[in-house]
């Protein structure tokens, strides 16, 4: 996790570099997971690139997403 949100947020935007606030970000990060499936945690994503380090990410294949729209079960 640590290295998507530092990947988004070193370079960005070209013409400043980190010029924004960790916030937003976050926000960038959370909104690559949520566009792929990553189930969403039950803790707001932290701003902390070294305290991001532990968390890991869970991608549903298709089939999962599906079935849990037609059941309510994972």
């Amino acid at each position: 996790m640590a290295d998507l949100f530092t990947y988004s947020r070193d370079p960005m935007p070209p013409s400043r570099p980190k010029s924004l606030p960790d916030a937003t970000y976050a926000a960038i990060t959370a909104h690559i997971l949520r566009v792929n499936r990553a189930e969403p945690g039950a803790h707001p994503l932290l701003t902390d690139a070294d305290a991001l380090v532990h968390w890991q990410v869970v991608i549903q294949t298709a089939d999962q997403s599906r079935r849990m729209r037609q059941t309510g079960a994972p």
